[in-house]
Formats: structure tokens, C-alpha cells, sequence
């Protein structure tokens, strides 16, 4: 009997396929296209202009509510969004918004086929990976130099 276990954990991020921004009606662009006024891929939102407020996107909730259905997750009756401060340069809000403490789902589950041993008799095993939570946040930007 071992002294230690090891568990490995992963985070895993994944861009929602929606038409607008999580919090701004400004169009999602393709990463061939810089986000920019001109093309409709920023507004006073996501530039953390003083006194513009988030609208959350309504395609946003409902596609993370089916992603949470396929992966067998409970949605929770409440869920809200919280301020993650931290700074770096090319963050302008100097802050995340998150669901890290009240997430939209929690507790659900993925069965995968993985490879065996491959001197075992069987040749691959069913697992099935909890699900910690689902959460929707705010991707807080970046810097990209183009030229």
C-alpha cells in the first residue's frame, strides 16, 4: 500500500461556438482577423471603457447549459459571476470575470476508451472522468503584434 496516490486534475478551456462575444454584443472574428471597431469585433465593453456594463449572451448560457447535459453534469439553480483581479499588461479590466466560486453546472461525467497495457488480455478499458464543474468566463484578452 503506497503512502502517496497520485491524482491528475486538468483544466480544460473551450470557445463556445456563439455568434457574440460572452459579454458584449461584438461579433466573435476568426483568429485570421484582428479584433478591431471596424470589423464589429469590439465594444466599449471589452476595452474596459468607464461605464459600459457586461450583457451576458443568452446563446452563451445555452450552449454551456447542452454542453453540461451531454456531459451529465446537474446545472445549478444559482449561479453568478465574480471579479478574479490580477494584472498583466495586456489585460485591460486588471481583472477576470469568472465563475470559479458558483459555476453553471457541477458533478458530471465522461466515459473515454483508453489504450491497456498492451501485454494485457484486454486490449482497452471504459474509464469515466468526473466533472468538477462547468463554468462560463470571460477570456481577458491579448496583446498581438501583427507586421
Amino acid at each position: 500500500q503506497p503512502r502517496f496516490q497520485t491524482i491528475v486534475g486538468l483544466e480544460i478551456h473551450a470557445q463556445l461556438d456563439i455568434p457574440t462575444k460572452l459579454f458584449s454584443n461584438a461579433k466573435v472574428t476568426g483568429k485570421e482577423r484582428p479584433n478591431s471597431v471596424a470589423t464589429g469585433a469590439l465594444d466599449p465593453f471589452d476595452v474596459a471603457v468607464p461605464g459600459y456594463l457586461p450583457v451576458l449572451s443568452k446563446e452563451a448560457v445555452q450552449a454551456a447549459v447542452l454542453a453540461a447535459g451531454v456531459l451529465q453534469c446537474e446545472v445549478s439553480k444559482l449561479s453568478r459571476f465574480e471579479r478574479k483581479h490580477y494584472s498583466y499588461a495586456d489585460i485591460p479590466f486588471h481583472y477576470q470575470v469568472t465563475q470559479q466560486r458558483w459555476p453553471l453546472a457541477v458533478n458530471g461525467q465522461v466515459e473515454a476508451i483508453v489504450a491497456a497495457n498492451p501485454k494485457a488480455k484486454q486490449k482497452t478499458n471504459q474509464v469515466k472522468c468526473r466533472i468538477n464543474r462547468i463554468q462560463l468566463e470571460q477570456d481577458t484578452g491579448k496583446t498581438t503584434q501583427t507586421g
